[in-house]
């Protein structure tokens, strides 16, 4: 999967917990129907395991790396043009500086992601 799949899971997740948030409020202000809470709670429960799993310090770790790695590339695309770049090695490294931020933007992200799962599941082992 992908850094692109990996952000569009971590949407799609989040909008499952808010909606089963949202469900359990309506039951819960409509007379509190048990069975149903029971089942919003177990949906809810599961995105937010799937979030925490698409948030391991693995996966984050290795969106980091590699945005390092793109930052380093830029580094020596310009050390290579001695500093002084043709209009080729000037696109090339215009070319790594946006795939670095781009992969820059989506570590942070991922990492945000990994600590809004962190302070969830710190908050349910509160609860518990």
């Amino acid at each position: 999967m992908n850094a692109q799949e990996t952000l569009l899971m971590h949407k799609q997740v989040e909008d499952i917990g808010k909606k089963a948030t949202g469900l359990m409020h309506v039951n819960w202000t409509t007379g509190s129907d048990p069975v149903i809470h029971r089942a919003l709670t177990k949906i809810w429960d599961a995105a937010q395991t799937m979030h925490r799993r698409l948030s391991r310090p693995d996966v984050v770790t290795g969106y980091r790396n590699d945005a390092i790695a793109q930052a380093e590339r830029v580094k020596e695309l310009m050390m290579e043009s001695g500093y002084d770049p043709d209009d080729s090695q000037l696109a090339s490294i215009g070319y790594a500086c946006d795939l670095a931020m781009a992969k820059i933007k989506i570590y942070q992200r991922m990492a945000a992601h990994a600590a809004q799962a962190e302070l969830l599941a710190g908050a349910a082992e509160e609860a518990a």
